[in-house]
């Protein structure tokens, strides 16, 4: 391994996962949760929703921006996505 590639696996391993989760998994969680409730275990579905606000909630999708911000496509997806 060169110098460059330990350097770019190191730099790697500590981005924080859930930085790494994108918006569409976390409406794929509620799509399982949802799933779940129809199903004959329905309360896996509790178990799915705590993991995907969990992760909402550390990636600070439930934040506010500051008051002169101006926000992209992507600002709102993930608020839509929250709340």
């Amino acid at each position: 391994m060169t110098e460059h590639q330990a350097m770019t696996f190191s730099s790697l391993r500590y981005v924080p996962l859930v930085l790494l989760i994108s918006i569409s998994a976390h409406i794929f969680g509620k799509l399982i949760a949802f799933y779940f409730i129809g199903t004959a275990v329905p309360q896996t579905c509790w178990n799915v929703t705590g993991l995907g606000i969990r992760l909402a909630l550390e990636k600070g999708l439930h934040r506010r921006k500051g008051h002169g911000y101006k926000a992209n496509i992507v600002d709102e997806t993930e608020k839509r996505a929250f709340w």
